[in-house]
């Protein structure tokens, strides 16, 4: 099958963009949400804290004039005297008191300040669980990637991870699950890789009872894959020979690049790699082992499909996921301008005004048609404060894109929810101005730049 756009023209990204921006619209407005809630409760722990510390001074203060007054009363007595006795008594009770009743304070202030800390920490694990939910399998495209996998000796399985980044400068770490895929879901050896019996030469050794050099060789197919990492540049694969000790394997670089020169390392008893002489590997054999890496490609896309928790989520060399930085506000704002030059070809092309429309051509001849109501994703939009809708002004959802006309925001009434109907003869200086203000949008196809135009 294959996707349209609603004039039945064909849609360069091919997938349901339709489907992504709906789960994405009710994605942010969430976390938006959500988000807003958190900065009140921040603002107000703020408060509480200023509320704490001019009490204190309050009570420094009272506790000062107080002390002052019972030794204004008593400072013409004589140290012995009933008076200058009972001054002394009163002064050690009134500290011991204000003592009390400041601590009594703090320690109420405190805990109102915990139960909102808590508060925090719920509403950031609720949009923790949305941001994962949702970019778990966004169908944004990636730009670059990692997949590891290890192999644990005691328990005999293999553990395995993925690192992503995305268009929009979007990092997120993934643990696999090697049980939901064939090939990892238990221990493997070079055969099931490289078909037959293959010698691999990983350096020279003394040859038995005699004083020349020969070929040491490692039996890549009855070795163990104990280990790889599969990135953009290239692959890595480990193996270990049977009887070999903890540290000692063989690492195969395989490069994605046909150009460049295959690696090949061996480790010792300490672990320390040495490199193998590449005279050694000749073409037939480089070309062996690079069917060895086109014969575990396939295995590790399906480990990749197989995701399970998606751990992280870090925008840019953030060492804090973007809740604990509060950079969600920033992450929405750059999936919107990803989405927005997209979803605005889709509206122009859409035959209904009111919606936006993609179609779907199956091979059997059938066509059918998905749409979403604008209405409904600015029903969910308009539910946020200005400050927060003006995110989404990217996607143009409130404006009318007509053939010959320069596209213009649509009057929507802000009681009912529903669209104004146009009034007859606008004023002429009216159109002119949004059209002013069209030409002198910037725009920006580096998304994970700051819009120039929105103010923080």
């Amino acid at each position: 099958m294959r996707y349209l756009y609603g004039d039945l023209s064909d849609f360069p990204r091919q997938d349901n963009t339709l489907d992504l921006l709906q789960r994405f619209v009710d994605m942010a407005t969430e976390v938006l949400r959500t988000d807003g809630e958190v900065e009140r409760i921040l603002a107000g722990i703020e408060s509480d804290k200023t509320f704490m510390a001019e009490t204190s001074s309050h009570i420094l203060a009272f506790e000062k004039r107080v002390d002052a007054s019972v030794d204004s009363a008593s400072k013409t007595q004589a140290d012995d005297n009933v008076v200058g006795v009972l001054a002394e008594g009163l002064r050690a009770q009134l500290a011991a008191w204000i003592e009390e009743g400041r601590k009594r304070f703090v320690a109420k202030v405190n805990v109102g300040i915990q139960a909102n800390l808590s508060l925090i920490d719920k509403r950031r694990q609720s949009m923790r669980a949305l941001l994962r939910a949702f970019f778990v399998d966004s169908g944004i495209p990636v730009t670059s990637h990692r997949i590891g996998f290890s192999l644990d000796p005691e328990a005999k399985y293999y553990e395995a991870w993925a690192r992503v980044e995305d268009v929009v400068g979007l990092k997120s770490h993934y643990a696999l699950k090697p049980s939901d895929s064939d090939f990892f879901s238990s221990p493997r050896r070079g055969l099931e890789l490289c078909g037959d019996r293959l010698d691999l030469p990983v350096g020279t050794k003394k040859a038995w009872l005699k004083k020349e050099m020969v070929v040491d060789t490692l039996r890549l197919d009855e070795a163990l894959l104990t280990a790889g990492e599969d990135s953009d540049k290239y692959l890595d694969l480990r193996f270990q020979r049977r009887g070999a000790q903890a540290k000692e394997h063989v690492l195969l670089r395989i490069p994605k690049d046909k150009a460049s020169v295959l690696q090949l390392w061996r480790a010792n008893e300490e672990g320390q790699l040495l490199p193998v002489d590449p005279d050694l590997i000749d073409n037939m054999l480089s070309g062996q082992l690079r069917q060895i890496g086109q014969a575990v490609a396939p295995h590790l896309l399906q480990l990749f499909r197989a995701r399970g928790n998606l751990e992280h989520i870090h925008l840019e060399n953030d060492e804090e996921d973007v809740v604990s930085r509060r950079r969600t506000t920033d992450l929405i704002d750059r999936v919107v301008r990803h989405l927005a030059p997209t979803i605005i070809e889709i509206h122009k092309r859409s035959p209904a005004p009111a919606e936006l429309c993609l179609k779907v051509e199956h091979e059997s001849g059938r066509r059918e048609e998905i749409y979403l109501r604008r209405s409904d994703l600015l029903a969910r939009i308009k539910q946020l404060p200005m400050a927060q809708r003006n995110l989404f002004e990217p996607l143009q959802l409130d404006f009318v894109h007509q053939a010959g006309h320069a596209p213009h925001r649509e009057s929507w009434d802000e009681i009912t929810g529903k669209r104004k109907e146009p009034e007859e003869g606008a004023p002429e200086k009216e159109k002119e101005e949004e059209k002013e203000k069209q030409k002198q949008e910037k725009k920006t196809t580096d998304v994970t730049m700051p819009d120039p135009n929105r103010h923080s």
